[in-house]
């Protein structure tokens, strides 16, 4: 029997002589569920990372799945700079099971290090002075003068050192210094 919708009829015949017929639709399903993710593109770290999925069966359903709530929601900075794997899985009413990955990535910019500066700031006169050293490293680094970005750089880390704890939390500082390093 393929795969599908079957009309199944049959008659049974009792030691009397009594007859009965039955009509019964069996579905016959060999095909595993299909799963469709979004939000599997690239982030950068002022971002928040949200990848979500949709599983699907056209014959007898989804039974089970893990596409019931984002697989991810988390602000991008939570993730390291580069690719990240997400994983999903599904099983249709007739145990078909799938598998499925994606990816996304994380990535960071002058303009989103600057951004996300700002926003871990409780000092506007410090993001100022920090913005303006990532604004002139990446000037630097358009140029072409790369070791004079990372000097400014240098100066944007130094920066973050002397303000840990104070305008910034210390893991904030730690978080932007990092950061920083993927620039280079």
């Amino acid at each position: 029997m393929g795969e599908g919708v079957w009309d199944v009829k049959g008659t049974a015949i009792d030691t009397s002589g009594n007859t009965a017929t039955a009509d019964v639709f069996v579905k016959v399903d060999k095909t595993k569920p299909t799963i469709t993710f979004a939000g599997d593109h690239a982030y950068q770290v002022t971002e928040t990372v949200l990848v979500n999925c949709i599983a699907a069966d056209a014959l007898s359903g989804i039974d089970t799945s893990s596409c019931g709530s984002p697989l991810v929601n988390a602000p991008a900075s939570t993730f390291t700079i580069g690719t990240h794997t997400v994983t999903a899985s599904a099983t249709d009413r007739a145990g078909n099971v799938t598998t499925a990955t994606t990816t996304f990535t994380v990535g960071v910019t002058f303009t989103s290090l600057c951004d996300l500066t700002r926003s871990l700031s409780t000092s506007l006169g410090v993001a100022d002075s920090l913005c303006a050293k990532l604004a002139n490293a990446s000037a630097a680094q358009a140029r072409g003068s790369n070791t004079a970005a990372g000097n400014i750089l240098d100066a944007y880390q130094n920066e973050l050192r002397a303000q840990s704890g104070k305008a910034l939390p210390a893991a904030a500082a730690t978080l932007l210094s990092g950061l920083a390093d993927a620039l280079r």
